[in-house]
């Protein structure tokens, strides 16, 4: 069954050394319309569920519900997705707390050039649950796949840069 309710976000964007994550207008913009975007997740979710599900963004953290995280420490070509995507989560946990005690699914975008050939995944990692896409989304709302236990607290979304262009 879909879960219903206003479900609190947060976006992770990040900086790396040598490239970053879509511009944080765009990324607030494409995840919950708030620079004019008729058509993005929290509109296509709301719509889907008759007016029972909707995504907001976090407020007072960061602009529009997005959050700058700066790891320009790593070289981000080349580098493989995991170890971009600990380091974003990292560095936003040590600058912000513990992320689900204000958010209940978060989001990582992922800056283009991250090693891997993935577009979208769902996986397990201690407590917190990854998944992407509106599929993905889609799937983490519903429980999961059957196959994963998906026992997370924080669920977290991972975007590749080119799936929001």
């Amino acid at each position: 069954m879909l879960q219903a309710g206003n479900f609190r976000v947060l976006v992770l964007r990040a900086i790396g050394k040598d490239a970053s994550s879509p511009a944080s207008d765009l990324l607030s913009d494409s995840i919950f319309g708030t620079h004019g975007d008729p058509v993005n997740l929290n509109s296509q979710y709301k719509a889907c569920s008759y007016g029972l599900l909707s995504f907001q963004p976090v407020p007072n953290k960061g602009t529009d519900g997005v959050y700058d995280v700066d790891i320009k420490r790593l070289k981000i070509s080349g580098s493989h997705e995991y170890v971009i995507r600990d380091a974003v989560v990292g560095k936003a946990i040590s600058d912000l707390g513990k992320l689900n005690s204000f958010a209940d699914y978060v989001i990582v975008c992922l800056p283009p050039g991250t090693k891997g050939s993935w577009i979208a995944y769902v996986s397990t990692v201690d407590v917190t649950t990854i998944c992407s896409t509106d599929l993905e989304m889609g799937e983490q709302l519903t429980y999961g796949h059957r196959h994963l236990s998906t026992i997370g607290y924080l669920s977290t979304i991972i975007i590749g840069a080119l799936l929001l262009l």
